[in-house]
């Protein structure tokens, strides 16, 4: 990971991008948590970027961000807002944010 994307990690959840991931995570019927939204924070960029992420890359970037974090807690993390309907496993077990959750999000709570 590069010197800015781990400065964008590491400031995030900016005020704006933490309300919103906390509507995400209600809306899924999901309780807040910083390492949820820290999760959210790493798949948003990398939807941004058109990436999908193992778990190990994931807990990877996490670590370099200096989130301390377990692999069997992201593991848990990532099966509870699969469930949800956030994030989506392709075939090659990684993990990518549902294109429109963060529409949904917002939809269901104009709703």
């Amino acid at each position: 990971m590069n010197q800015p994307q781990m400065a964008r990690l590491s400031s995030l959840p900016a005020q704006h991008s933490n309300q919103r991931f906390k509507r995400i995570l209600g809306a899924a019927g999901l309780k807040c948590s910083q390492p949820r939204l820290k999760i959210l924070d790493v798949l948003w960029e990398c939807s941004e970027q058109g990436q999908a992420l193992t778990l190990q890359e994931m807990h990877a970037r996490l670590i370099d961000a200096e989130v301390p974090i377990s692999q069997l807690c992201l593991s848990q993390a990532l099966r509870r807002m699969w469930q949800g309907g956030l994030v989506c496993r392709n075939d090659e077990h990684g993990y990518a944010l549902v294109a429109d959750a963060l529409d949904g999000a917002q939809q269901r709570r104009a709703g």
